[in-house]
C-alpha cells in the first residue's frame, strides 16, 4: 500500500488497541461536558467521537487492514468526514496523508470494479466514521439515562440545562429509561421549547417600531438557539484541523 511503504507499520495489536471504543467512564465524561458547555450532551459526544475517530485515522488507521477494508467498502468517507480529514492535512500544511490514503482506496476499488458485473447489486457500506459515530452515540443514550437515573449531582445539573436537540431527544425517548428520569427528560425539553418560543416572539416584538428603541438582551439569540434545538448544536469549525487541550479532551 502507498502509506504503508511511505511511513511504515505499527504493530497490529497497537492498531487494534487504538480503535477501541473508549470506556464509559471517558463516554460520561463526554456527555458531562456537554452540559457545562450548554449544550446538547450528545451533541458533544457526536462531536468528539467524529474528531476521535478522524484524527486516528489521520495518525494510524491508514495503516489498519480492518479500517481501510472498512473504507473501501464504503468506497470512502462521507463529505463532512471527509473535509475533517482534509481540515487536519490543512493544517499541518500537506496534502501527503490524504493523497496516500485515497490512493490506496482507488487501487483496492480498482480491482473491485474490475471484478464487477451488472448483475451485482452490492450497496455501499456506511461511511465508516458515520458508523462509528453511531455505535457510539447508542451507547451514549444508555449512559445518559444511567446518569439521570443513579447520579444525583448529574441530574440536577441536567434538571436546569438546555435540554437536548430534538433529534437526540427522539432517540433516548424511544430508548425507554424508568418513569423518573423520562419525566425529568420531558419537563426539561418542555421547558427550553417554551423559553425559546418566547425569546423568538420578544426578538420580533423589539424589531418593532414601537420597541426598536428597547434594551436588547438574550432574545437576541433565540433564531440562533432554535436552529440548534431543530438542527443540533454544530462543532466548532476548526474542531478537526487543531488538536484540543486537554481540558477540551
Amino acid at each position: 500500500m502507498v502509506l504503508a511503504r511511505l511511513f511504515g507499520r505499527r504493530h497490529a495489536d497497537e492498531q487494534e488497541q487504538l480503535f477501541k471504543a473508549p470506556g464509559s467512564s471517558a463516554l460520561t465524561r463526554w456527555l458531562r461536558q456537554g452540559l457545562e458547555q450548554g449544550i446538547c450532551p450528545l451533541c458533544r459526544v457526536v462531536h468528539k467521537a467524529d474528531r476521535e475517530y478522524i484524527w486516528q485515522f489521520s495518525e494510524e488507521g491508514w495503516a489498519n487492514a480492518d479500517t481501510m477494508g472498512e473504507l473501501v467498502q464504503a468506497r470512502g468517507f462521507c463529505q463532512e468526514h471527509a473535509q475533517m480529514l482534509v481540515r487536519i492535512d490543512v493544517q499541518a500544511k500537506s496534502m501527503l496523508g490524504i493523497a496516500g490514503v485515497y490512493a490506496d482506496l482507488f487501487e483496492a476499488l480498482l480491482e473491485r470494479f474490475d471484478a464487477l458485473d451488472e448483475r451485482d447489486r452490492t450497496a455501499n457500506a456506511l461511511c465508516p466514521a458515520c458508523a462509528n459515530r453511531e455505535q457510539v452515540l447508542r451507547q451514549n443514550v444508555g449512559y445518559l439515562l444511567g446518569l439521570l437515573e443513579d447520579d444525583s449531582t448529574f441530574t440536577e445539573r441536567f434538571r436546569t440545562s438546555t435540554g437536548l436537540c430534538f433529534a437526540h431527544f427522539g432517540m433516548i425517548w424511544t430508548t425507554g429509561g424508568s418513569t423518573g428520569a423520562r419525566a425529568l427528560l420531558l419537563a426539561v425539553q418542555r421547558r427550553a421549547i417554551a423559553v425559546t418560543g418566547d425569546q423568538l416572539r420578544e426578538f420580533i416584538r423589539k424589531e418593532g417600531v414601537e420597541a426598536r428603541d428597547e434594551p436588547k438582551a438574550g432574545e437576541q439569540l433565540a433564531w440562533k438557539r432554535a436552529i440548534e434545538r431543530t438542527a443540533g448544536w454544530p462543532a466548532q469549525p476548526a474542531s478537526a484541523g487543531v488538536p484540543e487541550t486537554s481540558d477540551q479532551r
